[in-house]
């Protein structure tokens, strides 16, 4: 039934531009597309250059299999983070989130450590290890997916407007994507000779720890428009 619920172009642009929320949304899930699109997009580089995979002619099982599970990791972290926003958080979407990001920023800082200390290079054990940390940075990355970039629209539009929130939003996951893989590529053409892709764990988990100071002031913004509503009707 679509009756009451349709609005103009106008309205919309109006409504969505000026929520109080969305722009904290779309500069989290802009971290979401910089994480997800750069350990998609350069993961092949990375069994390549720094685990020393034949990725052209022999593919080992070993990233076969990391490559199969990245996306299977990325669905289960989706459906856990729906349901643990709707079950424990009472629909709250940022709590969550931010703990998501925070984890990421975790996880892949943890791998620059471990890195740094020689642990992830063309071993068996090396080898393990840095698919491991893809596998698990695709869990962390994709589990904001579901909640910022579809759930938190909903919230946001209700039935008139979430399909245009969701755009609104959606769209910075993709000028997230570009901004990364501009500033990784040059940065690990300048420094993958001495320092191998550890630069590309930094960059990644600096987009991270910029994605929960998002939701955390999304937290913040949002305690502070219900002490307005309960202080109005009182």
């Amino acid at each position: 039934n679509s009756a009451g619920v349709t609005v103009s172009l106008k309205e919309s642009f109006r409504t969505i531009f000026t929520h109080p929320l969305v722009w904290f949304y779309a500069c989290a899930y802009a971290c979401t597309g910089a994480v997800r699109t750069s350990s998609d997009q350069l993961a092949i580089l990375y069994f390549q250059d720094q685990l020393g995979m034949d990725m052209k002619t022999n593919i080992p099982a070993t990233i076969a299999w990391t490559l199969a599970a990245m996306p299977m990791a990325a669905v289960a972290g989706s459906l856990a983070s729906g349901w643990v926003s709707d079950r424990f958080c009472k629909g709250y979407r940022s709590p969550v989130a931010m703990s998501l990001y925070f984890l990421e920023a975790a996880v892949i800082s943890f791998a620059a450590i471990l890195l740094l200390k020689g642990l992830v290079g063309p071993t068996p054990a090396g080898v393990l290890t840095g698919c491991g940390i893809l596998i698990a940075i695709a869990l962390t990355a994709n589990s904001t997916h579901s909640i910022v970039g579809a759930a938190a629209p909903m919230d946001i539009g209700g039935k008139k407007m979430a399909g245009f929130a969701a755009g609104v939003i959606d769209s910075f996951q993709y000028y997230g994507g570009a901004l990364s893989l501009f500033v990784t590529g040059r940065v690990l053409d300048a420094t993958k000779a001495k320092h191998g892709w550890l630069f590309w764990y930094v960059i990644m988990a600096a987009f991270g720890v910029l994605g929960g100071i998002s939701m955390l002031l999304v937290m913040r913004k949002q305690k502070m428009l219900k002490a307005r509503g309960d202080a109005a009707g009182r």
